[in-house]
């Protein structure tokens, strides 16, 4: 086992985002899976900023 984790940090409105103007979508449960199986993730960390103005 490798003294070493990886942590993954996202911020989910720019992926989104990004995903969106390309006209796509995106399975979040898949794209876990890969994060996990070939980045061998140890820890998946998404951020869900709420921000009242943009309501």
């Amino acid at each position: 086992m490798s003294p070493f984790h990886t942590v993954v940090f996202i911020d989910t409105q720019n992926v989104h985002l990004g995903i969106q103007s390309c006209g796509w979508l995106l399975d979040w449960a898949k794209f876990m899976t890969l994060l996990k199986d070939k980045f061998k993730a140890d820890k998946v960390c998404m951020f869900l900023g709420y921000l009242s103005e943009y309501e």
